[in-house]
């Protein structure tokens, strides 16, 4: 029986199904009732699409439904509309990114805008706000979009290498990584790049390194055999980055196929500055590229500057590509030299077991680093005795070059005292002076508290000039007044030392020091210097001034009253200064020993 509806108007059709819009399941009953009532349902579903951002072209382009489309587009829907999500792709742009070729040639018949940027991000954030059509397609390896849009007038602009990082990454949306066929996206690319500039073009290096960075030994291979030839000299200027890049990323088979297919070096780098391959093979902890590099001839000792890969191994302390390294030295004398080179840095570091085993390998211990200095003066430094015992068994130079000594270093903590003492032992030279004029002596008693009097002990009875002093004219004594280690005084001036008089060159003896604020044992100090050492107690300071004024005006008490006791006596002044400095105590006892004096 026929519908009834088939003898309406097809207006009246559509007007019917507009009033039940926006309902789906009426209009979709509606359209079952005949064929007339579908066709004319179908089209208002389409215009209601359409109106409400174009969601059926948009799947259309996606799956590459042509008649979906066409409808779609017949009903009114906007061909440049963008996805209502975040993404915000155009209808060209998703038939672009899913390889519909037909559906990217209908569109573009249909007027589509084949330079129209993304305007969202991907779920994971990336932007893909600079991303055309012609990206889309690129990246996601679609060769047969890529030349219909750039066929249609698609910007040649995103080939270029400051987009191209950005162009060849693979789309997490919908394409699975690697099956898009980028080895003919990337041939189109290098014919536009090589037509526009020669096998020199920027963009073929740049493209070269996405490779390399992408372990893609096909796109690297075409690279390389579009703008290299091994038997060129051009080639290591044009594809020497791409060694390091790939020794870094632990990419083997590109590191074998450049080393030797296309004949670059293991240790090329492109500017003498900077580190070698094998330099970051090591840092990246890439073992197996480590060990081709190294069967291809790589140099471990070679680098920018101190920066070998070498040097590398031995500073991180890696036992086992140590070996390896000294392993693949060439003969006897080369294993000693590599061990060498990095001798002085491994003691520097504390590395017993590297320091060890560079030795078993013939390291020189005399060998100095950058600073001129060697093993055994860092290994003097270091609670750890074990290395400094093991450099004195093998003889070390206990006066090695550097003006800072072992014996300097040792001299100053009371942990070392059996090291100095092993040092003077074999011959150290107890008067040696750093470069400001220190020496070993100077060190142990300006050591204070961390010092040791066994050391200071050891010193001088190896014959260490106790009146010695340094560029500021300071001394042993002056070291230890101002640590307040009253027991070294006693000791170098026991052997010696000018007590009144400090040392020739000194701007005040030794006493007035003493009483200088800031000393928190001067009383101590001062009575030391008087009692025990004979110092003179009318002596002046730099000043000019008396000891007892200089008491009185830093307000000590107590050394006022034992210079007093001692016989000093009250000048004129030394009342006014007490009146003036406001200390009542001192003003007391100088009135009282001027009164008893009187009478």
């Amino acid at each position: 029986m026929a519908s009834p509806f088939n003898k309406l108007p097809s207006e009246l059709l559509e007007e019917i199904s507009w009033c039940l819009a926006p309902s789906i399941s009426s209009m979709n009953s509606f359209a079952q009732a005949c064929r007339w009532a579908y066709s004319a349902a179908n089209r208002v579903m389409y215009r209601l699409d359409g109106a409400q951002g174009s969601r059926a072209l948009h799947w259309a382009a996606r799956k590459g439904q042509l008649s979906t489309a066409s409808l779609s587009l017949d009903n009114g829907s906007d061909i440049n509309a963008e996805e209502a999500d975040a993404m915000c792709r155009s209808p060209l742009a998703l038939a672009a990114e899913f390889n519909q070729v037909a559906l990217l040639n209908l569109l573009i018949r249909r007027g589509a805008d084949v330079n129209k940027f993304c305007a969202g991000s991907l779920p994971g954030g990336e932007s893909l706000l600079r991303l055309t059509p012609l990206a889309m397609a690129a990246r996601n390896g679609h060769p047969e979009c890529v030349r219909t849009i750039i066929a249609a007038g698609g910007h040649e602009a995103v080939m270029d290498s400051a987009h191209f990082d950005t162009t060849l990454d693979v789309s997490r949306d919908g394409m699975p990584p690697g099956t898009g066929d980028y080895i003919a996206v990337l041939a189109i690319f290098l014919d536009y790049w090589i037509a526009r500039g020669g096998s020199s073009d920027g963009s073929c290096c740049e493209a070269l390194l996405w490779a390399i960075r992408n372990n893609r030994i096909d796109c690297a291979k075409l690279v390389l055999d579009r703008v290299v030839s091994p038997r060129e000299a051009s080639t290591i200027q044009k594809t020497g980055k791409s060694l390091l890049e790939a020794a870094s990323a632990g990419h083997l088979d590109l590191v074998r196929m450049l080393v030797e297919d296309y004949k670059l070096p293991p240790d090329y780098t492109p500017h003498p500055e900077l580190e070698t391959p094998l330099f970051w093979a090591v840092m990246d902890d890439r073992q197996p590229v480590v060990e081709y590099l190294l069967q291809a001839g790589a140099d471990p000792s070679k680098g920018a500057g101190s920066q070998t890969p070498f040097r590398l191994v031995v500073e991180r302390g890696d036992m086992v590509t140590l070996k390896k390294f000294l392993s693949y030295s060439e003969s006897g004398e080369a294993r000693r030299r590599l061990a060498t080179s990095a001798f002085v840095l491994a003691v520097s570091q504390g590395l017993r077991g590297a320091s060890q085993l560079l030795l078993s390998y013939g390291a020189d211990v005399e060998t100095v680093d950058s600073d001129g200095v060697t093993a055994l003066f860092y290994a003097s430094a270091f609670d750890d005795a074990t290395l400094f015992d093991v450099l004195m068994a093998r003889g070390a130079n206990v006066n090695p070059p550097g003006p800072v000594k072992p014996l300097h270093v040792t001299s100053a903590r009371a942990t070392m005292t059996q090291r100095a003492q092993k040092l003077i032992e074999a011959g150290a030279d107890v008067d040696a002076r750093d470069a400001d004029g220190l020496t070993p002596l100077m060190y142990a008693c300006k050591a204070g508290q961390l010092g040791d009097a066994r050391v200071v002990e050891m010193l001088l009875d190896a014959g260490a000039e106790p009146r010695a002093t340094d560029c500021w004219s300071d001394c042993a004594v002056s070291y230890a007044m101002a640590t307040r280690r009253a027991d070294f005084v006693r000791m170098v001036l026991a052997k010696g030392g000018h007590v009144n008089l400090g040392v020739d060159g000194r701007e005040e003896p030794y006493l007035a020091s003493a009483v200088r604020s800031g000393f928190f044992q001067s009383f101590e100090t001062v009575k030391l210097l008087v009692e025990e050492c004979g110092a003179d107690i009318t002596v002046k300071d730099a000043g000019g001034e008396s000891i007892l004024r200089r008491a009185i005006h830093e307000e000590h008490i107590r050394i006022v009253e034992f210079l007093l006791d001692a016989g000093h006596e009250i000048v004129e002044g030394d009342l006014d200064v007490a009146r003036e400095r406001g200390c009542t105590q001192i003003l007391g006892l100088l009135q009282r020993k001027t009164t008893a004096h009187l009478d």
